[in-house]
């Protein structure tokens, strides 16, 4: 499962996410930005999670770049992969859910991101989240 981030499309015939440019986040990518996620909601109410779409405009899109910018320092100091805690399965044997993930891709999308959120805030478009 993956939630797509690119600007919201100005054509809503060819669907809600402009295709030029979207940042496929993984399970283990997620994980690693559960602190955005949270902080997000906690100072804008929107939810970003893998099952509905969302929105972030405006002000929201600075306190975002500022956040994954923030992330980026923390990938950046990680090793070149670790084992990220995406959650639990609680059926069989109840265990926590880890995903392997890689520094330079992780680097890399979120890079991605603050280009995205930059060409959405200088657009005056959304940055849109579409969810499974």
């Amino acid at each position: 499962m993956t939630l797509d981030v690119g600007l919201e499309s100005l054509d809503k015939r060819t669907g809600p996410l402009d295709q030029k440019l979207v940042v496929s986040l993984e399970a283990g990518e997620l994980g690693f930005l559960i602190d955005v996620v949270q902080k997000i909601y906690l100072f804008t109410g929107t939810v970003l999670d893998l099952y509905e779409d969302a929105r972030l405009q405006g002000p929201q899109l600075l306190l975002f770049e500022r956040l994954i910018n923030e992330a980026l320092i923390d990938a950046e100091s990680n090793p070149i992969s670790w084992n990220q805690f995406t959650g639990f399965l609680f059926q069989p044997g109840n265990r926590k859910e880890q995903t392997l993930i890689f520094r330079d891709e992780v680097i890399t999308k979120l890079n991605s991101l603050i280009f995205l959120t930059r060409q959405a805030h200088e657009s005056n478009r959304s940055l849109f989240f579409f969810g499974d």
